[in-house]
């Protein structure tokens, strides 16, 4: 999990005087400054703070009170930065706001901690109606994405794109025609990693898995895996 940039002590220097805390609260965006909901950092009373940006990552869920706090903050979906979690049914289905627009997110990372293979559904952060998404990461494991190229679709500052071991579509695994699809609209793409299973090379027509049914350009990609 990588460390947020939301974690920098700011709070210190927002106890120096009234016109530091005036000018870190004016332009939270710009100096990094936000709340960030973890395992160290449980308990986080939104409502005490300024509507400042919010970062939800966590390794794993260590008790209730950690999806009841997830919870809360996807309660504010027009402040949520960044999403590291891991991902269930249950957390799906307990929050409405997944279908909403998350206009400030800069960095998805979803995964199952086990094989049930959570659905990212259609409408899924927005669906295709949200065009003005922030996007630049998005890391994926062991979740079911039946509707990939929506998601990416309006994700045109995605700059990469991780889809780990376990991401699936309804063909049982990534397949070149859907992937050529997503990844149409991302051309300021520089870092993609797919997981290919083996096995997928020894079942049915091996023509049929190679041949993509279209040609994409990503002019910016320098790492490929």
């Amino acid at each position: 999990m990588r460390v947020s940039p939301l974690t920098w002590e700011w709070h210190r220097l927002a106890h120096v005087c009234k016109r530091w805390r005036d000018l870190i609260f004016a332009s939270p965006h710009r100096l990094g400054v936000g709340l960030v909901l973890s395992q160290e950092r449980r308990g986080t009373t939104l409502d005490l703070w300024p509507p400042l940006p919010i970062s939800i990552c966590y390794e794993r869920f260590g008790s209730l009170e950690d999806e009841k706090d997830v919870i809360a903050a996807l309660a504010h979906p027009n402040r949520i930065s960044e999403i590291d979690l891991p991902i269930s049914h249950s957390l799906l289905e307990k929050s409405n706001a997944w279908v909403e627009s998350f206009p400030i997110l800069e960095r998805l990372s979803l995964f199952s901690p086990n094989r049930n293979y959570p659905v990212l559904s259609n409408g899924f952060l927005g669906g295709t109606a949200l065009t003005s998404r922030r996007l630049r990461r998005i890391e994926l494991q062991r979740v079911y994405v039946p509707t990939l190229p929506q998601l990416l679709l309006s994700s045109q500052s995605l700059n990469c794109l991780y889809l780990g071991n376990g991401v699936i579509s309804d063909e049982g695994f990534i397949s070149p025609a859907i992937l050529t699809d997503a990844l149409s609209p991302v051309a300021q793409l520089e870092f993609l990693h797919v997981y290919l299973p083996s096995k997928i090379f020894h079942e049915g027509s091996t023509d049929s898995i190679l041949s993509p049914p279209k040609l994409i350009v990503l002019p910016a990609l320098i790492h490929l895996e």
